[in-house]
């Protein structure tokens, strides 16, 4: 910018100028970036006539001169003065030279600049001067007619005048024909009462090049006007040519045309202007700019539908994902349960190393299984966080607890510490923060060889009852290179993808964690050097609750080994019914119980179980929640809703899903309980016991 003129000044001289006086100051200095001061000596050329021009010219300081066929026509001093903008706007050669006079300056508002700029706002505020620059042109046509309208005294005194003065009236009307028939928007000029004073070649383009009705009435039905949904015809008082005689101009409106000429229809914006009259008299014309909209729709369409197929697709993935978790842990338990069951026999050691891999391995991959599915349903949105008053330090302690034995094996130390600042019951998703702890143990203990892995937990502030806690998971791993941080929580990412890696995983457990502590508005952070360890720090703001506020959760039963005795049943005498798709399943919970001194019915839908009920009365019913035909919620609902009271049978859910949505949905159909699958034998034995 010329250091003669800042910014701030030349802001000052467009906010003073007549056309720019409309705009905001944030778009006059949007305006102003893409624009620069140009100096031109005496006697040089600023247009040149006949040749194309791109420039709007504001005068800023000095003198230049117009010429039409080196004819003088005027001299500009004034600061604000305009141009070239006709040229500009019509985009055809120039029909006038412009000379500096003197050492001039000139603000210069460059078209091509601001289509380049893929800017919007600013592209509308361009089209907004334009629009009025053209309101101005066509004003100044009729200020001329209006002011010939005088008395038949004051025609026969200046006939002469009148003469000369319709002669300029004529030429200016010629090239005002011109202009607007040389212009690429659409340009329709009427007065009030409905009748047409002009309408331009590229708005018959638009339409379709069919005959235009003379009375702008007939248009919604001759023309086609649609409104927005492509379906509803515009009536007459919503036609942007009515609406401005009532006070209500349109600004970019999108108007849909269609007709026998243009059966895949176009897409139009309008905008509207009063052409204001001389003495105050009430205005009676006015001009609607119509622009080709057409393929911006298209691609706001295309994006719109871009937009819903993806959220299609990643629909379809979370149900594959969840559909999928499903089919893969209905053989898994399966397998799970029987290994379980066999390691109730008599084996020798070499058996029971066996069984311990088969078990370790089918552990690792169930919690994978679960890992993709809880990546799932945090995606869309499937997984609603349940708050509730917990122990920070009993949930460090659980996951102490469950790594020690997998550190140890690989001489590894697992260590705790929490700081006595810290609450003792706080308000949050305690599934969350335990998931969380779980994926980060686990990576540690993983990328570790020796050393230790310490998890710690501290209290940073506390304003009223909201306390930021920080939770840190350190190792003395391999660490990480400071490359490879920005795609740590990636998912499906690893840092090491080759077939030859050293470490397995699915790569999404930490990103499960971002997204935990994200849904927990916390965070979570890293810290890591090669060779030296990894520091991961999660950032929780929780509610503090008192002790005296949190009713006591019964302590989790602890495992105990499973006496398997027929006599059982007779001290705990029960008639089973068990609806289970799945024939390894089925066989797994049959034999367990029968072990037990049982003798269960067994079914493999819901329909199947509704049935059943009917003709027998049963104690328990195992209900499977997935199967065909009918599933176990349904089939619960109806066996609750036809039996009577004394009658009704326990029924305890096998879902592998516990999630509290799940456990609702299982309440509410009249459920008691559930287990998990894989079916855990100590955790049947005690339902067992508490079902009398």
């Amino acid at each position: 910018m010329n250091p003669a003129f800042t910014n701030s000044d030349i802001l000052t001289i467009l906010k003073e100028a007549r056309l720019f006086s409309q705009f905001s100051d944030d778009q006059l200095e949007q305006l102003i970036s893409f624009s620069s001061v140009e100096s031109f000596a005496a006697n040089q050329t600023i247009i040149e006539q006949g040749q194309k021009n791109d420039k709007i010219f504001i005068l800023l300081k000095g003198l230049v001169s117009v010429y039409t066929d080196d004819e003088f026509i005027l001299s500009l001093r004034r600061q604000g003065d305009l141009v070239g903008e006709m040229s500009v706007i019509t985009k055809q050669p120039t029909t006038a030279r412009v000379i500096a006079q003197e050492p001039s300056l000139l603000f210069s508002i460059s078209s091509e600049n601001i289509n380049q700029s893929k800017l919007a706002d600013l592209k509308s505020t361009v089209y907004k001067l334009f629009l009025d620059i053209l309101t101005e042109k066509l004003t100044m046509t009729t200020k001329q007619v209006i002011g010939f309208q005088a008395t038949s005294e004051e025609l026969s005194v200046k006939k002469q005048e009148l003469a000369k003065s319709e002669d300029v009236i004529v030429q200016k009307e010629a090239i005002l024909q011109q202009v607007l028939g040389s212009m690429s928007d659409g340009v329709v000029v009427m007065e009030k009462e409905g009748c047409l004073l002009h309408v331009n070649r590229a708005f018959r383009d638009m339409v379709g090049n069919g005959q235009i009705p003379d009375d702008y009435n007939c248009w919604p039905e001759e023309i086609g006007f649609y409104q927005s949904d492509e379906k509803t015809p515009y009536t007459i008082a919503e036609l942007p040519m009515t609406t401005i005689f009532r006070g209500k101009p349109v600004d970019s409106e999108e108007i849909f045309i269609r007709n026998k000429n243009l059966p895949d229809g176009m897409w139009l914006q309008a905008s509207s202007r009063m052409l204001e009259s001389t003495n105050n008299i009430a205005a009676r014309s006015a001009v609607v700019v119509f622009r080709d909209f057409t393929k911006k729709k298209l691609e706001e369409k295309a994006l719109i539908k871009a937009k819903e197929n993806a959220e299609a697709t990643a629909k379809a993935k979370s149900d594959f994902l969840a559909a999928m978790s499903h089919e893969l842990r209905t053989p898994l338990h399966g397998i799970m349960g029987m290994t379980e069951l066999v390691y109730g026999t008599d084996l020798n050691e070499e058996q029971k190393g066996y069984l311990g891999s088969i078990k370790s391995s089918s552990e690792h991959l169930l919690n994978l299984i679960r890992n993709i599915l809880d990546y799932s349903n945090l995606e869309s949105e499937k997984l609603p966080l349940k708050n509730e008053p917990f122990s920070v330090r009993a949930c460090i302690e659980e996951m102490v607890a469950t790594y020690t034995p997998h550190a140890a094996k690989k001489g590894i130390q697992l260590k705790s510490s929490v700081s006595p600042r810290l609450p003792q019951f706080v308000i949050g998703n305690r599934h969350g923060i335990t998931q969380i702890l779980r994926n980060l143990i686990d990576n540690a203990i993983k990328f570790s060889n020796e050393g230790e892995v310490h998890i710690s937990a501290e209290m940073t502030s506390q304003i009223e009852s909201n306390a930021k806690i920080v939770l840190t998971v350190t190792d003395t791993g391999i660490g990480i290179d400071v490359v490879d941080l920005a795609d740590l929580f990636q998912p499906f990412s690893q840092l090491d993808s080759s077939s030859s890696r050293s470490f397995d995983g699915s790569g999404i457990g930490l990103s499960i964690c971002k997204k935990y502590a994200e849904k927990m508005n916390g965070e979570i952070r890293v810290n890591s050097k090669i060779g030296e360890g990894s520091i991961f720090e999660v950032v929780l703001n929780l509610t503090v609750v008192a002790p005296e506020n949190v009713t006591p959760q019964p302590a989790d039963e602890t495992e105990q080994p499973v006496p398997w005795d027929t006599s059982f049943s007779l001290k705990y005498p029960l008639t089973i019914l068990v609806a289970e798709d799945n024939a390894l399943n089925q066989k797994l919970i049959h034999k367990v119980l029968e072990k037990l001194g049982y003798t269960p019915e067994l079914v493999s839908n819901g329909l199947e179980a509704v049935e059943a009920s009917r003709k027998k009365t049963f104690d328990l019913i195992f209900m499977d929640l997935h199967m065909p035909k009918m599933d176990g919620i349904e089939a619960s609902r109806i066996i609750n809703g036809e039996m009577k009271t004394p009658g009704k049978p326990k029924i305890i859910a096998l879902t592998a899903n516990v999630s509290e949505e799940v456990k609702q949905t299982c309440l509410a159909a009249g459920m008691t309980d559930y287990t998990t699958k894989p079916l855990k034998i100590d955790h049947l034995y005690t339902l067992l016991q508490k079902i009398q």
